[in-house]
């Protein structure tokens, strides 16, 4: 192996296994050696993007854009940095831009529906998410934020349907578990809802904001010292 060609496995091994500053060095040390490479400035965005830097990893996103403008992938990339960011205005922009590139793109029609929820917009966001499951049916994320829109329109039977719906594709999907645990709490059934924010959290221990929404469940049902331990 050239030097390339290691500090690339190298780095890639080291994401792996989440051990990110370190994979960041071997990239880094990559891209002295091959400055322009659009490949390389996406891993790096992608690190910074795993490690919740989301400026930075904008910025290599944007670097990366400029070398290869046609990659309909790091328009959906660098639209999901910018959701994350809670800027979704501009992630709604570039999942746009995706689409404009590959029209058959599922990823980007749920992404640019899940932003227009947080846009308020709602009956947009329904038909972006219902053309990602048009393209692809068996997409757990797709009901899941299908779901979450039909929330927000306060049409928690639909929202119910939808979560089920995941969880029916995917049964280890902590979030739309936990997600479906809270149109119980709209609809006031606490102990559905703490019993499917539970099994989120013993699916993904690790999460907290799964044990905080499992924590406001016990709350609502008077269970404060499950509620605070939780908190």
């Amino acid at each position: 192996l050239n030097d390339e060609e290691l500090f690339y496995k190298l780095g890639i091994n080291l994401v792996k296994e989440k051990i990110y500053d370190e994979a960041l060095i071997y990239f880094n040390k990559l891209l002295e050696i091959k400055p322009n490479n659009a490949e390389i400035l996406s891993n790096i965005a992608n690190i910074y993007y795993e490690k919740g830097n989301y400026i930075n990893s904008i910025k290599y996103f944007k670097e990366a854009i400029q070398l290869k403008p046609d990659d309909y992938e790091l328009y959906n990339d660098i639209g999901n940095a910018y959701y994350d960011n809670e800027d979704f205005k501009t992630a709604a922009d570039y999942f746009k831009m995706a689409i404009k590139l590959n029209p058959d793109y599922p990823e980007a029609y749920n992404n640019l529906g899940n932003s227009l929820t947080e846009l308020n917009e709602l009956d947009n966001a329904i038909l972006c998410i219902n053309k990602a499951l048009e393209l692809k049916p068996f997409f757990p994320e797709a009901y899941n934020n299908l779901g979450h829109a039909y929330r927000y329109k306060h049409d928690y039977t639909r929202a119910e349907e939808y979560f089920v719906k995941a969880i029916n594709l995917n049964p280890n999907y902590a979030k739309a578990y936990s997600n479906l645990g809270g149109i119980y709490l709209n609809m006031n059934m606490l102990n559905d809802a703490i019993y499917y924010r539970k099994k989120a959290v013993e699916i993904n221990p690790d999460d907290p904001e799964l044990h905080f929404n499992l924590s406001i469940a016990y709350l609502l049902n008077c269970d404060f010292v499950n509620g605070w331990k939780e908190y």
